[in-house]
């Protein structure tokens, strides 16, 4: 961001300021995710590979709708230095709420892991590959990302 002013003692050209790890734009590049075992129907590990652009700092939340999976119900476990939320948005899938307990640095690639106690369920019709419908959305205050 920049700043100047234009006060009448004198002005204040505008002039760069660098903020060094923080980055006003909100975007994910290399998304994956990964199951094991990766079979229709299966309770499964789920972990998502991303690269946050922006610095997501704690309490900033990234969520991941599942279409067409299932669930136990609502489960709220802590992995790694996330707090992971899950709960079912209906018949349409589930949506899982990844909240960072500490800083995560942007352009940094990271790795969330849902372990199978969360309960979460592969589609029983089993899942295309890049499936559209798949959305991740982030809440971040260095730059939100919409679904």
């Amino acid at each position: 961001f920049n700043i100047a002013t234009d006060a009448a003692a004198g002005p204040v050209l505008r002039a760069d300021i660098l903020s060094p790890g923080v980055f006003a734009e909100g975007r994910f590049s290399a998304t994956q995710v990964f199951y094991d075992p990766a079979s229709a129907g299966a309770n499964t590990e789920l972990s998502l590979r991303f690269n946050a652009i922006m610095t997501l700092f704690p309490s900033a939340s990234i969520r991941l709708f599942l279409p067409g999976f299932t669930s136990d119900g609502a489960a709220f476990i802590q992995a790694g230095t996330w707090n992971i939320t899950v709960n079912a948005s209906s018949s349409a899938g589930v949506v899982l709420t990844m909240t960072a307990i500490e800083r995560v640095p942007g352009n940094v690639s990271a790795v969330v892991v849902v372990p199978v106690e969360a309960g979460g369920y592969l589609p029983v019709l089993g899942m295309s590959p890049n499936q559209l419908d798949m959305t991740i959305s982030c809440d971040a205050v260095s730059g939100p990302v919409e679904a």
